[in-house]
């Protein structure tokens, strides 16, 4: 089942007065996960911090250099996507922390498997 994101809509709750009709409209469609998209990326940044603070890894480089295409289906698709790759992430990170042989490798897998989890969790919001 897809993930419903709730619309963002900064005006709702105000009160009722004449000046309500220069108030911005809702979007038609699609809606979008505003929320949930935030606070996934705070803990994208979480876990690429703590990947990359494993000493068995070579030092990260800086931009990849290329520009990311364009995101393809609504805001739902995209969270749905988003959420899918995080749990296998998620998975993949626990396994590689039991195969660690250093102990700060293994912490650095568990804490970047805990943020891919929260990702899936917050994109999973909703559902």
């Amino acid at each position: 089942m897809p993930t419903t994101c709730q619309p963002y809509l900064p005006w709702a709750g105000t009160s009722s007065s004449s000046s309500e009709s220069s108030l911005p409209q809702a979007p038609a469609s699609p809606s979008i996960c505003i929320p949930q998209f935030t606070f996934a990326q705070g803990a994208a940044v979480s876990g690429r911090n703590a990947i990359a603070l494993a000493p068995s890894l070579p030092p990260i480089s800086g931009g990849a250099g290329h520009e990311l295409p364009k995101p393809l289906g609504n805001a739902d698709e995209i969270a749905d996507d988003l959420a899918g790759l995080a749990s296998a992430l998620s998975m993949r990170l626990r396994e590689s922390a039991e195969l660690a042989a250093d102990a700060a490798d293994r912490s650095a897998c568990e804490n970047a498997a805990s943020e891919a989890g929260r990702i899936t969790w917050l994109l999973a919001q909703g559902k």
